[in-house]
């Protein structure tokens, strides 16, 4: 004997309320396109203000129609699980298997507080989002799953359960609030001298950026971040006291993606420069796309690659405390060691069999 699984009422039709929101911007954003007298107000930023609305119209108009498909592939969706056979259903969505015929189960939690699954099958895929349904029935479905999928085809399963299983199951523990200092912080005092010798270094630093901007890129409206920091410095300057006030400063620790962070920002950087520049100075666009886009593109690779190689040593780092998650799920109880808040895995099995 088996069970059906439905999405909440507010779940149905969450997706169709933002597309409702994005209609009404794409319209505030489409009257100004179609009514160009708007922006002739003679200040000459006609174009600009054009292209600006033109792309809203289009962004906004691309997510209403992302926003749509949505919650037509997902409306009603519902979940029935009958002895071995899986069946995941909705308004144009009708897909039924095997337990034998999973080659892979891939446990994500994304989204985080819901999770999702990945089923891959002899000839097909299937994903299943438990975004939508109640607290009660997303932790059936990941109970009645991990017992019936052979452990040997799962993947991912003991970082879901330590983020989003066993959170279900216990609940997240809550932790008296209490103001704690860290041990390596120490008392620095805040002066307006502090402020005093950020602006020596920002003004100046605007002021080379301002011109550079002006000249490579022909944009007059940069001269006015000098302005812009002076103001900033000030406000920040006479917003405290001549004495000052003390905070806990911890001592900076560069992990390797920060390391990696300022080569990406410089060769992002300087690939748009180079596009702008190039652009601007009439060259061809192949030859723009062939310079700027090389080190734009290695700029991101570099950053991706960096977080790639952080978040496997994460899970290094933090494979015993996924041990403990999985060994706490299967015994049924939080790994606090509290009482057990109900039926292990091993009583719910006999119920889909």
């Amino acid at each position: 004997m088996g069970e059906t699984f439905h999405q909440t009422k507010w779940a149905k039709n969450q997706e169709l309320r933002s597309a409702a929101m994005l209609v009404l911007l794409m319209a505030i954003c489409s009257v100004p396109v179609f009514n160009i007298e708007l922006f002739k107000d003679g200040s000459g930023g006609e174009e600009n203000g054009f292209w600006l609305c033109l792309i809203g119209m289009y962004i906004s108009g691309a997510l209403t129609v992302s926003s749509v498909v949505f919650w037509v592939t997902s409306y009603d969706e519902q979940v029935t699980i009958r002895g071995n056979r899986v069946g995941i259903r909705s308004l144009i969505r009708n897909q039924e298997f095997d337990i034998s015929e999973i080659q892979r189960l891939s446990w994500t939690f994304f989204p985080a507080v819901a999770g999702a699954l990945f089923f891959r099958l002899e000839q097909r895929r299937v994903s299943l989002s438990l975004e939508g349904f109640s607290r009660h029935d997303r932790l059936r479905i990941i109970s009645v799953l991990r017992d019936l999928v052979p452990e040997s085809v799962q993947r991912g399963w003991p970082e879901f359960c330590r983020r989003v299983a066993l959170p279900l199951r216990d609940g997240r523990p809550r932790k008296p609030r209490e103001k704690r200092i860290n041990p390596r912080a120490r008392p620095v005092r805040i002066t307006r001298k502090n402020y005093d010798r950020i602006a020596t270094v920002m003004i100046p630093l605007s002021i080379v950026y301002a011109l550079v901007a002006w000249k490579l890129l022909n944009a007059p409206q940069v001269l006015a971040s000098p302005f812009i920091v002076a103001g900033g410095w000030i406000v920040l300057r006479f917003s405290i006291s001549r004495e000052g006030f003390v905070v806990h400063r911890v001592p900076l620790t560069f992990t390797a993606q920060d390391r990696a962070m300022l080569p990406s920002m410089i060769l992002m950087g300087g690939g748009m420069v180079l596009i702008f520049a190039l652009d601007n100075w009439g060259i061809d666009k192949r030859i723009v796309a062939g310079i700027g886009l090389p080190p734009l593109l290695s700029g991101r690779l570099l950053l991706t690659l960096q977080r790639w190689k952080e978040n496997k040593q994460w899970k290094l780092r933090n494979k015993h405390v996924f041990d403990e998650a999985v060994a706490a799920w299967e015994n049924g109880t939080p790994p606090d060691g509290e009482a057990q808040t109900g039926d292990g895995p091993a009583a719910k099995r006999a119920s889909y069999r």
